[in-house]
């Protein structure tokens, strides 16, 4: 029996829809429990997942039975590990090549390329976004940086002007393979999604200001690039493939256009679930192991059974607080006050004692 997925996110992150998408074009089933996000919130901890005794504030939340993923990174890694092709379910492959499995060098190099871009995205958001007092506090408190319109608008030359130079990247990339996906692949693989969701997202928003007749400059501006053909007629016609793709298979799995998932459930009733559903750390003991030798082990800052923190170290450095129960070169796993598993990479994320005597 396959195991359940439950996915915790809402409709205007863009690392939930990379998700959502990743998990429709692997043709897994999933639900969505919709975490709230209008002003004044996100409430911290977020309600739907303070259930299971989550205190990390980043969004996407993965939970595959009774296992919570966090960071979408590890999450599209963990999906790909966990539901490979040819066991039986129709699920397919999104690393091109030979490999059945998650190709870590290769998913790390997407997410390094669709985080540069993301970035840039969001340095062009719609005033609209930044006229939001709400909103800006939030952005502020979770990246560190500003949110004021004023600022944006300063370097909005800067970043048209990178938007530019990373369309021009995939227009070489993609000229060759115009009949075909960005690798030269018959299906999507995971660079189309890693490199898709951030210019699909940023087209969505702008789109719509412009829907509302709102008289916004950035956004005239983000739309004809992102309608340049004559600059970047390959790299456009792939981002049409991959709305088209995308857009199909919703309709093929009986989703709504602009659904996030075919099936919306409450949190309470995921929350009950995963509760009780198997652990990894029983139908897969090796994978959550303890490397006694681990640097920090070594150390004494951390043992195996202590409170410990874990927090990104880039943005949202929320902590997350449990027992750590596992231990690997590229996972943490905690245990939640609730029982359930939370695994973090190690990568742009600090493990610190909850109370540590050395730091």
């Amino acid at each position: 029996m396959a195991p359940r997925v439950i996915l915790y996110g809402y409709t205007f992150s863009p690392y939930t829809v990379k998700i959502s998408t990743l998990l429709l074009l692997k043709n897994i089933p999933f639900s969505l429990v919709t975490v709230k996000h209008a002003p004044p919130q996100p409430h911290l901890p977020r309600p739907e997942l303070d259930l299971l005794g989550v205190t990390y504030r980043r969004i996407p939340v993965l939970s595959i039975d009774g296992d919570l993923f966090f960071d979408s990174n590890l999450i599209a890694e963990e999906i790909e590990r966990r539901f490979p092709p040819g066991i039986g379910e129709g699920y397919v492959s999104i690393i091109p090549g030979p490999s059945t499995g998650a190709s870590s060098l290769f998913m790390a190099s997407m997410n390094a390329l669709s985080s540069r871009l993301l970035a840039i995205c969001v340095s062009l958001l719609p005033e609209s976004a930044l006229s939001n007092e709400h909103f800006v506090k939030d952005r502020e408190a979770m990246t560190g940086r500003s949110f004021k319109p004023a600022e944006f608008a300063r370097v909005h030359p800067m970043q048209l002007a990178a938007l530019r130079a990373n369309l021009a990247e995939i227009e070489r990339q993609a000229k060759p393979n115009r009949s075909r996906y960005i690798l030269g692949t018959s299906t999507p693989s995971y660079a189309d999604i890693a490199l898709w969701f951030s210019l699909e997202w940023i087209w969505a928003l702008h789109t719509g200001v412009v829907k509302q007749k709102t008289n916004s400059a950035i956004s005239k501006q983000v739309i004809a690039t992102l309608s340049d053909t004559q600059r970047f007629p390959s790299a456009l016609a792939w981002l049409g493939k991959m709305r088209t793709t995308v857009a199909y298979a919703k309709e093929n799995a009986g989703w709504e256009a602009s659904a996030l998932a075919g099936e919306c459930i409450k949190a309470e009733e995921a929350a009950e679930f995963i509760k009780s559903a198997p652990k990894l750390a029983s139908t897969e003991p090796a994978f959550v192991s303890f490397n006694d030798e681990d640097p920090l082990v070594v150390a004494g800052w951390v043992k195996k059974g202590a409170q410990v923190k874990c927090t990104p170290t880039d943005t949202g450095k929320i902590p997350q607080l449990g027992k750590l129960v596992g231990l690997t070169s590229s996972r943490a796993t905690l245990e939640l006050s609730s029982g359930v598993h939370a695994h973090f990479p190690r990568i742009d994320y600090s493990l610190i004692a909850n109370s540590p005597s050395k730091l």
